[in-house]
């Protein structure tokens, strides 16, 4: 097997991993408070994004949604660990956190959305 090859376990060695990007998509209802989320996610080094409030209405959605970018790997232990980590920051401000993804160089945020 060459050193670039998987070792088939589903993970590589640590000389392998590619750091990327990872998305992390918050909502909050109208009870929560997202401005206050985005401040925490932000200090704790999260580029964020917030749904433009022409797009909120635009497409009829009551909650509020922002979507958190951090550098790192696609690895599952990682994507828990921001899971984790934005879950709580959600939580403690009445929201949620539905999914951590890896995003590709292709990726348009909420506030690129508009027409």
């Amino acid at each position: 097997m060459s050193e670039r090859q998987s070792t088939g376990s589903g993970t590589t060695g640590p000389e392998h991993k590619v750091t990327t990007k990872l998305m992390a998509r918050l909502v909050f209802d109208s009870n929560s408070d997202p401005d206050i989320a985005a401040e925490e996610l932000s200090k704790a080094g999260y580029t964020v994004h917030r749904m433009p409030d022409g797009d909120l209405r635009r497409y009829h959605l009551l909650d509020d949604h922002i979507e958190a970018v951090i550098a790192g790997s696609a690895d599952d232990k990682i994507m828990d660990a921001v899971y984790r980590e934005v879950e709580d920051i959600a939580h403690r401000n009445g929201g949620l956190c539905w999914e951590v993804c890896a995003i590709d160089s292709g990726y348009i945020p909420f506030e690129l959305t508009q027409d």
